[in-house]
């Protein structure tokens, strides 16, 4: 027999925070956490529970979220310290993302290591410590800022950059030599995706 699939609908007008929805992810206690830019809610399978603001701060425009080793997880926020979220107990984390702002991706590269990427800089969170990225060829973008999307595979990196200095651009770069190894320059991506096996997809402007 073929069964129909059932589909529910939730918007703000059955609780939820906000209508324009940047993601979601389910935490370690099974609740599905859907961050917007307005803040975000929390559904435990009956009820939102949504947070516009903590301590009197706005939350803003969430754009992500980072699991660490212990399950413990980080909503990213675009602009500001990330949301650490602990069962009841959820504040703004100052020291996880220090100095690091305007994060547009996070892609997780093993159970340890996280890519981070910014206007002003590319990163690895390596469980709560973090490593800016640096190309010590005389080839590509020297400060590997704003880069438009990106994904890692093992020590390599490949990314797109965003900075319209520069002609659009693809770039391969080894982890371990701190290097751009090689730039395919007048190729414009519209998205680099990555999917749980770890293969990674180009997707143009053009497909």
């Amino acid at each position: 027999a073929i069964t129909q699939p059932l589909y529910e609908t939730y918007t703000p007008a059955n609780g939820l925070v906000d209508a324009r929805v940047t993601g979601m992810v389910q935490d370690k206690y099974g609740r599905l956490i859907i961050y917007t830019r307005e803040g975000f809610s929390i559904y435990d399978g009956q009820r939102f529970t949504n947070i516009l603001s903590i301590n009197n701060e706005p939350v803003g425009i969430v754009s992500n979220y980072i699991f660490l080793p212990d399950s413990t997880l980080y909503l990213v926020r675009f602009n500001g310290n990330p949301i650490k979220i602990e069962k009841d107990n959820i504040g703004y984390d100052s020291v996880l993302l220090k100095g690091i702002s305007e994060i547009s991706e996070v892609r997780k590269i093993n159970d340890s290591t996280s890519l981070l990427l910014s206007n002003y800089g590319t990163y690895l969170l390596i469980n709560k410590s973090q490593k800016k990225l640096t190309n010590t060829a005389g080839i590509g973008l020297k400060q590997l800022t704003n880069i438009a999307s990106g994904a890692a595979s093992k020590n390599k990196l490949l990314f797109c950059n965003n900075d319209g200095a520069f002609e659009p651009s693809l770039f391969l770069y080894d982890i371990k030599t701190a290097a751009v190894t090689s730039v395919t320059e007048g190729f414009i991506v519209n998205k680099i995706v990555q999917n749980k096996a770890g293969a990674i997809y180009i997707l143009t402007l053009h497909s």
